[in-house]
């Protein structure tokens, strides 16, 4: 899938919900996991995996990368995105 939007709107709705770009995009993949359907047992709880860049300056692995699992809540990212934000940043 491929989505374009304007990058100064999406940073904009960032803000608004008290998130960070990147959050804004981990909460756009729990809405649409969760309108697919692939929630957990609770019904609003979707798991997403990030991929964590591991590159250092002197790094010549082809795949320098590992990755971190965070629990969305699908629905309350709707109208904030601090927790997915505070989450993510402390992993």
């Amino acid at each position: 899938m491929t989505l374009q939007t304007d990058a100064g709107a999406w940073d904009t709705r960032a803000r608004e919900l008290s998130g960070s770009s990147n959050a804004l995009c981990i909460a756009f993949a729990a809405r649409v996991a969760h309108r697919m359907g692939r929630v957990q047992p609770d019904g609003n709880t979707v798991t997403v995996v990030l991929p964590v860049s591991e590159r250092t300056a002197e790094d010549d692995r082809a795949n320098a990368l590992s990755s971190i699992t965070v629990a969305v809540d699908s629905e309350a990212v709707l109208d904030d995105l601090s927790r997915v934000r505070a989450d993510v940043k402390g992993r």
